[in-house]
């Protein structure tokens, strides 16, 4: 695939996927060797080299809004052995270690089968907080981790049923909301914790 880079970036890059920092001149692309991240510093036209997260396997990304961390889910296989964690948030100025690793959430869809909610981690405006939404419930954790392995969650809040949520914007507070869907005649609902 060929991925065309925002203004910013001057040459076209070859990579499966892409995500662009919503306030900042950050691009990370998905390539098989793991994430590049790509950054441009105004007036400057190009980007310098980038910083690789040298990662097999990877099959979803994100980027946080000011393009300070990449979030990663490998496959599986590609994250075997004891204590694996195949979900992990990488500190893009250095790329060498990840800040925060957990186990993926997932929530049985109407089938019974269980599949992955992404994406999995959703940042608070100062990106000091992640959000992952799990079954039933919502779970808070600090980005800045001395152990990135020994992750718990800072707060829980249980919300039965939990389908979707959405961290807001706001600056001064941690607020999210959780959408619970119609089930068997109860009325969905959209409720916002703080």
């Amino acid at each position: 695939n060929l991925c065309t880079p925002a203004a910013a970036f001057s040459a076209p890059l070859s990579c499966a996927s892409m995500r662009l920092a919503a306030a900042a001149p950050t691009m990370a692309t998905l390539h098989k060797d793991g994430v590049h991240i790509h950054t441009s510093t105004p007036p400057v036209p190009a980007p310098g080299p980038p910083v690789i997260i040298p990662l097999e396997g990877v099959s979803h990304f994100d980027i946080s809004p000011s393009g300070k961390y990449v979030t990663t889910l490998q496959k599986p296989e590609a994250c075997s052995g004891e204590g694996a964690r195949a979900l992990c948030i990488w500190d893009v100025s250095t790329g060498d270690k990840p800040r925060l690793c957990l186990a993926l959430a997932h929530r049985k869809n109407e089938k019974g089968g269980v599949q992955s909610m992404w994406p999995a981690l959703q940042f608070s405006s100062d990106e000091k907080c992640v959000v992952r939404l799990a079954t039933n419930e919502v779970q808070v954790f600090v980005t800045d981790l001395q152990d990135p392995m020994a992750a718990a969650p800072l707060r829980r809040v249980r919300v039965e049923n939990i389908a979707s949520g959405a961290v807001s914007p706001a600056k001064d507070t941690l607020m999210v909301a959780a959408y619970v869907p119609e089930i068997k005649g109860a009325p969905a609902s959209v409720r916002v914790y703080n």
